[in-house]
């Protein structure tokens, strides 16, 4: 069984709130870019991986599957998700040679019975993180504080029943870096020119309504972190076990991301020494 384009599709329509129109054309766009395919080449792409077992969950909407924390940092790399001049990397390569991958399975619902297990699949992950972040939202609505709290519950889910034959345990980066794939994948900018509109003015296809997604991100480098850290703008601290000390989750990024305000409409990058601001507009 091979993965079904519209679920694909569905799951990261839900990056949008509710009251917000969905044009379903875009969205497939968005992800043919920032996964490094060509234009038109969605369907085709997502027909090459069979694993009826994966997908059946892919489907379930009472469970969420989740890679290696290390693969959603790797993921969250590439970078397509900006208008450049550069090639875009295709997401496939990232993976090299690997031909399965490890995912925990578990319940969106973490008080139901039902206990964390460990799958192997040769569906690579970038497949299916919109559906599990879209899960999430779809059960408990676009409250960061409700995602927050049910991602807390998914990792102590975990530690208190750790599956056998797991080789990693999640953590807050992995699902704040999730969050943050499935809101850009979906809203990002898309070149007219992979739209093959070659004589136009190179500007990037967007809603008129970009504050139609259901957060806005802020990227920062921090000062005083030489890892950086990624955290949300309205999270609690979190104590380090190394130094005692309370600072904000390292993270698996390069850089920190934040939701903020969906009234701020501009992405600030804080250098090391000064500060600049630019513009990030989001399709």
């Amino acid at each position: 069984m091979a993965i079904p384009t519209n679920a694909i599709i569905e799951a990261a329509s839900r990056a949008y709130r509710p009251d917000s129109p969905i044009i379903i054309d875009q969205i497939c766009r968005r992800l043919q870019w920032v996964w490094g395919l060509e234009y038109g080449m969605l369907e085709g792409y997502l027909s090459k991986f069979f694993d009826p077992q994966l997908v059946n969950i892919l489907m379930d909407d009472n469970l969420i599957l989740l890679a290696n924390p290390d693969l959603i940092r790797t993921i969250l790399l590439v970078g397509n998700t900006r208008i450049s001049s550069k090639p875009r990397t295709m997401i496939q390569d990232l993976y090299q040679s690997c031909q399965s991958f490890e995912y925990l399975v578990l319940p969106v619902d973490t008080a139901s019975e039902v206990p964390p297990r460990v799958l192997s699949s040769s569906i690579p992950p970038h497949l299916t993180i919109c559906s599990s972040v879209g899960k999430i939202l779809k059960r408990l609505g676009y409250s960061q504080a409700e995602f927050d709290a049910v991602r807390d519950s998914f990792i102590k889910l975990v530690k208190t029943s750790p599956p056998a034959g797991s080789t990693f345990i999640p953590n807050v980066d992995a699902f704040i870096n999730m969050q943050y794939l499935h809101e850009t994948w979906s809203t990002c900018p898309v070149s007219l020119r992979f739209l093959g509109l070659e004589d136009s003015d190179e500007k990037e296809e967007s809603d008129e309504d970009t504050a139609s997604s259901t957060m806005e991100w802020e990227i920062q480098t921090l000062d005083d972190e030489p890892n950086l850290v990624c955290f949300p703008t309205n999270s609690r601290k979190i104590r380090s076990s190394r130094s005692g000390s309370t600072t904000t989750t390292k993270s698996l990024a390069r850089t920190a991301i934040s939701p903020v305000s969906r009234t701020r409409r501009n992405t600030r990058k804080r250098a090391s020494h000064g500060e600049t601001t630019s513009r990030a507009v989001r399709g």
